[in-house]
């Protein structure tokens, strides 16, 4: 996996892919945003990328994190509140929506931002019986999507 890492134009890891592609232990002891900022950054220095977004940062006060690294070193971080829901899929909803909107104009930054919108609205749309291996409503929230793209 660090080979293909080389290879990215954008890396965007979980924390948990994160630290294993450092090397590191998986420990979210004690996780901060100044870690999370440490960790965009050195896997930015260790695989020679200069867009990076790290999902799934757990913090303080029930909320999550999203941190990336633009063009130029700018390093910056979003936060929502946590949803106290679980579901297959939602990296790989949040990675392809952030495609999208890079494709449609978007900083990097703001592409982050709907494709974390966007993974919520369809964590909140999805039915709470449904097998969580299903994955995320994502149809439910696809309309929500399209309109910021179209923005």
């Amino acid at each position: 996996m660090q080979l293909l890492a080389r290879q990215a134009t954008i890396l965007t890891p979980n924390l948990t892919e994160a630290l294993l592609l450092l090397n590191e232990p998986v420990d979210f002891t004690e996780f901060d945003s100044h870690r999370a900022c440490v960790i965009t950054q050195r896997l930015a220095q260790r695989f020679a990328l200069s867009q990076v977004v790290l999902t799934g940062v757990p913090l303080a006060d029930n909320r999550i994190g999203v941190y990336g690294l633009s063009r130029g070193g700018r390093v910056w971080e979003r936060t929502q509140d946590r949803i106290p829901h679980s579901y297959f899929g939602t990296g790989d909803l949040f990675a392809s929506s952030l495609l999208a909107g890079l494709l449609h104009g978007l900083d990097l930054e703001q592409a982050a931002g709907v494709a974390g919108d966007f993974v919520a609205k369809a964590i909140l749309a999805t039915d709470l019986d449904q097998d969580q291996r299903f994955g995320p409503n994502y149809a439910a929230a696809l309309p929500w999507l399209l309109q910021q793209l179209q923005n």
